[in-house]
Order: structure tokens, then sequence, then C-alpha cells
């Protein structure tokens, strides 16, 4: 799915993994499910915007409704609720590029 957008994806296994790739590399997106084995999401979220404030995040989790407030405190771009359909990432990572176009 991701190859047909083009895009190329890196999986982490674990929050630190993911913390450290961020401290490393850079990348245009990052999508996050806010439950991991090693930390939630939300602390995830936090240790990376001290990395790169700037990233868009796709918080992707399974959680039957999580609030707009909480939404917008942790500054992501999206959210998809588990499960859902690649076209439904497809749709946002088209216009995440669309707009990262212009």
């Amino acid at each position: 799915m991701l190859e047909i957008q083009n895009c190329r994806a890196t999986a982490c296994s674990s929050g630190y993994q993911a913390i450290k790739l961020i401290s490393n590399y850079e990348f245009d997106i990052l999508m996050l499910d806010l439950l991991l084995p090693d930390m939630n999401g939300e602390e995830i979220l936090k240790k990376i915007r001290e990395i790169n404030k700037k990233i868009p995040v796709i918080i992707i989790s399974g959680q039957v409704e999580i609030e707009k407030s909480k939404l917008h405190s942790l500054d992501v771009y999206s959210y998809l609720q588990k499960p859902f359909e690649l076209s439904q990432l497809g749709n946002l990572l088209k216009k995440f590029r669309a707009k990262k176009l212009n």
C-alpha cells in the first residue's frame, strides 16, 4: 500500500526504538499507535516533540473514542481508529503530500 503511494516506511517495535530513530533520521510523517509494549503513545509523542516539534503525526488507536481536545493537545495531524481501511490511510497520505507540495 505505501509503495503504491511512493512512500517508504520504517517500522518500530518499541517506543524507545522510535525515539532513537527520530533522533538520528529525518522523517516526513509519523504514524504512532497509542498502545505500545514499553511506553504509551502520549509519552512517546512528548519525547518526539522535544526532538522534532514539526513532524506531522497520525495517531492510530483501537480506543473507542479519543477526545478531540486530547488530540489537539497532542498536536496531531490526524487520527485513525483501528480497524481502518487502507484507503483511509491512502487518502490521509495523499492529503499530506498535497499540503506539503503547496
